[in-house]
């Protein structure tokens, strides 16, 4: 499958509407860095859009900070960034971000990568093996 993220309901395919897979250590890009007010007032570091971080934890949070109902989403905290713990959460778990604020980087289409490999700068001189 080809996605160019951050996708949209809009792509041509619709498989790449679909969250991709996020995981404690992976480097994400940010798509959105559009947070209300009351978000800015209770975050002390907050992502930037096009900027890259390290996820350090996934959970399972609430959709919304106030308000919350029965909806859930994948939260993400980041290594880059740190902030006050959730003044509505009882475990007092650090505030952090919906993983829809995130895409893993783009990736090279297959034919490039196949391409570098085989290209004559990447095979090395046997000299050197000798």
């Amino acid at each position: 499958m080809n996605c160019d993220y951050p996708a949209s309901p809009s792509a041509q395919n619709p498989l790449c509407w679909i969250s991709p897979i996020m995981v404690k250590g992976q480097r994400v890009i940010c798509v959105n860095d559009a947070f209300a007010d009351f978000i800015r007032a209770i975050y002390t570091e907050l992502p930037v859009e096009g900027g890259t971080y390290t996820i350090r934890e996934v959970f399972l949070g609430r959709e919304k900070v106030v308000n919350a109902g029965d909806t859930a989403t994948v939260g993400l905290l980041l290594v880059e960034l740190h902030n006050p713990t959730d003044p509505f959460h009882a475990a007092h778990q650090e505030l952090g971000f919906s993983s829809e604020r995130f895409a893993p980087p783009a990736e090279p289409p297959p034919d490039a990568v196949e391409e570098e490999v085989a290209s004559p700068a990447n095979t090395p001189d046997r000299a050197h093996f000798n």
